[in-house]
C-alpha cells in the first residue's frame, strides 16, 4: 500500500497573463454620429470593487484591456451629454467584447441605466470557442473530479484513448492528442515528454524528451485537477480553431484555466464525494470464483475559503487586497481482482516421490479445486491440479493521495 502526496502550493493574487483576460472596446458618439472625445469611461468590477478608468480618444474610441473575467458595471460620463450606466456586464476569459454608445444630449448629473442588451460580440479576431463558466462546473457531474468531461463539450472535441506512441487524452479538429496547449493563469500547464516513461516501451524504454511542451500534466487518475481543484477553478475557455496571434506553440486547442479570486464578501465550502464497497455489487469474477468483495475506498474532500483581506486596527483589503484558499484531499483504496492458477493438490504431494514431493511443495497450497481439472491423470499418480486464489490480504492494494491548495 502506497500513498502519495502533492505538497501545498500557495500563490498570491497577482493576473500578469494578458491571454487570460477580457478586453472591452467600442465608440462613443453624439446624436449627429460624430466622434465624442475626451469622455470618460469607467468600469469597476462588481464583486472584488477594483475600478479601471480611461478617456476617448479625437475618435470616440475606448480601450479598456487586461480585465478579469466577471461581472462589471460600466459608465460613460461627457460634458453636454445625460451619463449612461451599463450594468450586468458579464466578460469571460480570452474576451474581446465590443459596445458601442450613442450620447444623448442633457445635463450630464442625469443617469441613464441600461441593464441586460444584446450578448458581446467579438469583432477583433476570428477565434472560435467554448466558454465553460462556474455555473456550468458546479452543476456537471465530474467522474473523478477532472474537467476533461467539461472539455468535450466542446464543438470538435474527440475522446482517444491513451495508448503509446500516442499521448494526450482527446483530439480537436482531426489534430494529433499531443498539439493541445493549456495554461493556468497564463502559466503554461504542459511539459515536455512526448512518451511516458514505460518500462515496457522496447524502443523508448525511458521515455522521450521533446524541444516544446506537448502533454498537459496528469495526475495518477489521469486528470488536470492537479493543475486546478474544480473548486478553484472560475472558467476555463477552450479556443479550437483560427485563435488570436498571442495563442500559439500548438496546432490544436488552446484552453486557458482561469482561477477563482477572494471577492469583498467572505464565503467558503465544504464537500465530499465518497465510495465504498458496501454500496457496490461484488465482482462477476469474484463471485465465480467464491471471493469476497474486495475493499474499495474513495474519499475526496476539501473545502474553500476566500474573502477581503483584513488585519484588526492595520489594514482594511475591502477593495483592494482578496485571498483565496483551496485545499483537496483524495484517499484511495483500489480493490484488486483475484488472481488464480493451478497448483498440486495435498494427495498429490502426499504421494509424489520425496525428490519430486520437494518440488510440489514449493507451490502454494491450493484454496479450491480447479472445476474439472481435480482428478488423477493417466498414467501419473501424482498430477493432481488445484486452483489457488490469491485475494484479500494477499492483494496489492493502492492508496494513493494528492493534495492541493490554492490561495490567491
Amino acid at each position: 500500500m502506497t500513498r502519495r502526496r502533492l505538497t501545498p502550493v500557495f500563490a498570491l493574487c497577482c493576473r500578469v497573463a494578458l491571454g487570460q483576460n477580457a478586453e472591452l472596446s467600442g465608440l462613443i458618439r453624439d446624436p449627429s454620429n460624430l466622434s465624442v472625445s475626451g469622455a470618460e469611461v469607467s468600469i469597476r468590477n462588481e464583486q472584488t470593487g477594483g475600478r479601471r478608468g480611461t478617456r476617448s480618444n479625437a475618435s470616440g474610441f475606448y480601450s479598456l484591456p487586461a480585465l478579469s473575467p466577471g461581472d462589471y458595471r460600466l459608465s460613460i460620463r461627457a460634458a453636454g451629454f445625460e451619463t449612461i450606466v451599463h450594468e450586468g456586464l458579464k466578460l469571460e476569459v480570452g474576451e474581446s467584447g465590443r459596445i458601442d454608445f450613442s450620447l444623448r444630449l442633457g445635463d450630464s448629473r442625469t443617469i441613464v441605466t441600461v441593464t441586460g442588451g444584446p450578448p458581446l460580440i467579438n469583432t477583433e479576431n476570428a477565434s472560435v470557442g467554448t466558454v465553460i463558466d462556474r455555473n456550468i462546473i458546479d452543476k456537471m457531474p465530474l467522474n473523478g473530479r477532472g474537467i476533461q468531461a467539461l472539455i468535450e463539450l466542446s464543438p470538435g472535441v474527440v475522446v482517444v484513448p491513451v495508448a503509446l506512441p500516442s499521448s494526450g487524452q482527446f483530439v480537436v479538429n482531426g489534430q494529433r492528442s499531443n498539439a493541445n496547449y493549456l495554461t493556468v493563469d497564463g502559466v503554461s500547464a504542459n511539459f515536455a515528454l512526448a512518451n511516458p516513461l514505460s518500462p515496457t516501451s522496447p524502443t523508448t524504454p525511458f521515455g522521450v524528451q521533446a524541444g516544446n511542451p506537448m502533454v498537459p500534466a496528469n495526475n495518477f487518475l489521469g486528470t488536470f485537477s492537479n493543475l486546478v481543484s474544480p473548486e478553484a477553478l472560475q472558467e476555463f475557455k477552450i479556443q479550437t480553431s483560427t485563435f488570436a496571434p498571442e495563442f500559439g506553440r500548438s496546432p490544436g486547442a488552446q484552453i486557458g484555466l482561469v482561477t477563482r479570486s477572494g471577492t469583498n464578501r467572505y464565503s467558503g465550502s465544504l464537500f465530499e464525494y465518497l465510495r465504498n464497497e458496501k454500496t457496490d455489487a461484488n465482482d462477476w469474477f469474484a463471485n465465480q470464483q467464491g471471493s469476497p468483495k474486495p475493499p474499495l475506498r474513495f474519499n475526496n474532500f476539501g473545502g474553500t475559503l476566500g474573502g477581503p483581506v483584513r488585519i484588526p486596527h492595520f489594514y482594511n483589503g475591502h477593495d483592494r487586497t482578496f485571498f483565496f484558499l483551496s485545499i483537496e484531499d483524495l484517499v484511495m483504496l483500489q480493490p484488486q481482482p483475484p488472481v488464480s492458477f493451478p497448483v498440486p493438490t495435498l494427495q498429490a504431494r502426499q504421494d509424489a516421490p520425496p525428490l519430486v514431493a520437494a518440488l510440489l511443495n514449493a507451490y502454494p497450497l491450493p484454496t479450491q479445486s480447479f472445476f474439472g481439472l481435480n482428478r488423477r491423470s493417466r498414467g501419473n499418480r501424482f498430477c493432481r491440479v488445484c486452483r489457488v486464489v490469491f485475494v484479500g490480504a494477499g492483494s496489492t492494494s493502492l492508496r494513493p493521495a494528492a493534495r492541493s491548495r490554492f490561495q490567491r
